[in-house]
């Protein structure tokens, strides 16, 4: 069962350099422990490592058709694992899961105990449990919020309200880097930005000329979790979890 807190998690997606240490720096300067899931190899993300007392870093593997990290599982786990090989848990991106998937993985990759692929939106109650398969097992993760999937919302809310219920059971909570940067509230300033930038070599400065000022959005909202820091609500890695 997971006791009761918030954890902060990232999937970098690619983001540049000065988009990952924006988020950071962010996250260092309010003392937040985070958990990040990392796609590509950069000096950012080198730095991220040297932070071990305040960031768990797994992997955000990419199994879809034109991965640019592999062409098939073992591929992209071998590409992923290169760069973090001390790795122990991951999240697929789009959230791409199956059986024959997670068999792979209990089999071929054990040092990745845990996977958090699992998405309940404003779940009340989460708590883990173990995938059995071929008598080996995975623990898989819920997590209840992620910053595109409220973009994408009839009536986005980047506020914490009745939704979240914190009496009970941890809450995680998943950003995404060039987000957090937009102060994104919906998917307009980013499909702009993307029109006229690459994002994977986009300057901090070239990003925040894109950046939401009118309504409340993702690095608003980060920044309220963090605020509940200091209500003693405590922010953790996803490393002790079992």
């Amino acid at each position: 069962m997971l006791s009761k807190r918030i954890i902060i998690t990232l999937d970098i997606d690619w983001a540049s350099d000065e988009i990952i240490d924006y988020c950071k720096e962010l996250l260092l300067k309010h003392r937040v422990k985070a958990t990040w899931f990392i796609t590509h190899d950069s000096p950012a993300i080198k730095e991220i490592f040297k932070h071990r007392q305040s960031f768990e870093v797994g992997i955000h593997p990419n199994f879809l058709p034109g991965s640019t990290q592999g062409s098939n599982t073992q591929e992209v786990m071998e590409h992923l694992l290169r760069i973090c090989p001390d790795a122990k848990i991951m999240r697929t991106h789009s959230l791409y899961q199956s059986s024959l998937l997670f068999l792979t993985i209990i089999e071929k990759y054990p040092q990745i105990d845990k996977d958090v692929s699992l998405f309940l939106p404003y779940a009340k109650y989460t708590e883990s449990y173990r995938l059995f398969l071929n008598q080996k097992y995975i623990t898989r993760i819920p997590f209840i919020w992620e910053d595109d999937f409220e973009m994408t919302s009839k009536e986005p809310k980047f506020a914490l309200d009745h939704r979240f219920d914190f009496r009970q059971g941890a809450k995680i909570f998943n950003f995404h880097p060039i987000h957090i940067v937009l102060n994104s509230c919906g998917y307009e300033n980013y499909l702009k930005l993307k029109n006229s930038h690459d994002p994977k070599k986009l300057s901090l400065k070239q990003a925040l000329r894109f950046r939401n000022k009118a309504l409340p959005g993702t690095e608003d909202f980060l920044r309220e979790l963090i605020a509940r820091k200091e209500k003693k609500s405590f922010i953790q890695e996803l490393e002790g979890v079992s």
